[in-house]
């Protein structure tokens, strides 16, 4: 009916207005303002005739052709130049929405919503909400079903670069596949390039689970961890290069530190009171007059690094505690050497009395 009505204004406006030209064709009807030299062709064509056209809308310039405006083709309504498709509409130019499009598809399954040629460029299928781009190969996906959900962007060789994702095995997970993958918080992707995978800029890291990790851990800031951690490379505080398995560069507070010793300094005792040792085999008790005239040549003590060596290499504790505890273990021995001369001067000069 509105057809209808848009027919008969259009008549009794050209009528009016305009210069009414004579029928064309098949039932054509068109009119135009001779000043502007434009006017509107409304066409009732048979299918074979334009495209299939069976009733069209054209913006009609006698002296230099028209342009189509909206066509009924079969069942199917299209904006522009007339074309044959299955689809009930149909935009054949450019076009803009300022309002709201809403589509509540009758049907349980199938593509939704399609941007490009067979959607090319964006794809949203009603049978599980999923998205797909295949702009080259599928660069971006988001797919949902009853038992999993992943929203994932892909490269032009279809490569995955990242994927966040409800799995019903695997749980939920974030994932980055590409071996130069790295995440930037605080910061742009180039903050720290070649310093490592995951850089917190400006803000502190807590992590109440376990921190595994094959690779070097640096931090700045502060780090708070109520798990464990599980490093099979490098720990820098405080630094981006460490150099040991734990590299602080700065004071450590703590109430107790454990360290491992290979060989316990027992043999000092072992060796002293059996005769030798299986602890260390090659150990030997210096006298006092040895170690005086090591230490008069030298300025330390036998076995002990040197000032200049700890200036250089650090003081290593492990090997440290293990140097003074054989040193108290000697000057134990030499003292109960020497309470025990003091005892037989004290008996000596009590039978000289």
């Amino acid at each position: 009916m509105r057809i209808i009505y848009l027919i008969i204004i259009l008549v009794c406006a050209g009528s009016l207005n305009a210069q009414m030209d004579p029928v064309v064709g098949d039932g054509s009807i068109k009119f135009y303002t001779q000043g502007t030299a434009k006017g509107y062709f409304i066409s009732k064509a048979s299918t074979q005739g334009y495209n299939g056209t069976i009733l069209r809308f054209e913006h009609y310039n006698p002296f230099g052709g028209g342009s189509t405006l909206m066509n009924f083709v079969g069942n199917s309504l299209v904006i522009g130049n007339p074309v044959i498709t299955n689809e009930k509409f149909y935009v054949n130019v450019n076009s803009n929405f300022a309002g709201t499009v809403k589509i509540n598809p009758e049907f349980a399954s199938g593509n939704l919503f399609q941007i490009g040629l067979n959607g090319s460029i964006y794809n949203l299928n009603s049978t599980n909400g999923g998205i797909t781009s295949t702009i080259g190969n599928n660069r971006s996906q988001f797919y949902a079903s009853s038992s999993t959900t992943y929203l994932g962007l892909r490269d032009n060789n279809n490569g995955e670069i990242f994927k966040v994702s409800n799995d019903p095995t695997l749980g939920s997970f974030i994932h980055m596949p590409k071996t130069n993958s790295r995440i930037v918080i605080g910061g742009f992707g180039d903050y720290r390039f070649s310093e490592g995978k995951l850089i917190v800029k400006q803000g502190n890291a807590i992590i109440e689970g376990n921190i595994i990790a094959d690779g070097n851990i640096t931090t700045e800031v502060d780090l708070f961890v109520q798990g464990n951690s599980y490093v099979n490379g490098k720990v820098g505080i405080g630094t981006s290069n460490p150099d040991e398995k734990l590299t602080v560069k700065g004071k450590i507070h703590a109430e107790e530190v454990k360290v491992d010793l290979n060989v316990p300094p027992d043999y000092v005792f072992e060796k002293f009171y059996t005769g030798e040792s299986t602890l260390k085999s090659d150990y030997q008790m210096p006298t006092l007059q040895e170690i005086e005239d090591f230490t008069k040549l030298n300025f330390h003590l036998p076995n002990v690094p040197s000032a200049e060596e700890i200036q250089k290499d650090g003081l290593k504790l492990s090997k440290m505690t293990a140097i003074l505890l054989q040193k108290i273990e000697e000057l134990t021995l030499y003292t109960i050497e020497q309470e025990k001369r003091i005892k037989i001067l004290e008996t000596k000069l009590e039978s000289n009395k």
